[in-house]
C-alpha cells in the first residue's frame, strides 16, 4: 500500500494525485499540510483526507507515510524535495494528466 502525504493544497493535487489514489485500492492520501492551516483543513475535508498538520516537516516525519507528493511552487519545491530525499520516503514531483 502506498500511503501519500502531500505538501500543500495545490490546485493540481486533486487531478494529479487524489483522484488517481481514489481509483486504486493500493494507494491513499493520508495527510496534508499547507502554508495556511485553514486552507489545509478545508482541502482535507473536501477530499476525504483524515490528517491535517500545520507544517510540511510533520508530513515528512509521519511514520505512516511512505511517499510524499510535492506540488509546491518552484521557490519551495527544491528545498522540500531535498528535505524528503534525506528520508526513506519516495518523493513525487508535480505531474500532470
Amino acid at each position: 500500500m502506498i500511503r501519500f502525504g502531500t505538501l500543500g493544497a495545490a490546485y493540481i493535487t486533486p487531478a494529479a494525485l487524489i483522484d488517481r489514489c481514489n481509483d486504486d485500492p493500493r494507494a491513499s492520501v493520508e495527510i496534508v499540510a499547507a502554508r495556511d492551516l485553514s486552507r489545509a483543513k478545508a482541502f482535507a475535508k473536501q477530499h476525504g483526507i483524515s490528517n491535517v498538520v500545520d507544517n510540511y516537516q510533520e508530513v515528512i516525519e509521519d511514520i505512516n507515510i511512505n511517499a510524499i507528493y510535492n506540488p509546491l511552487q518552484i521557490g519551495l519545491h527544491h528545498e522540500w524535495t531535498i528535505c524528503v530525499s534525506t528520508t526513506d520516503e519516495y518523493c513525487c514531483p508535480k505531474f500532470h494528466k
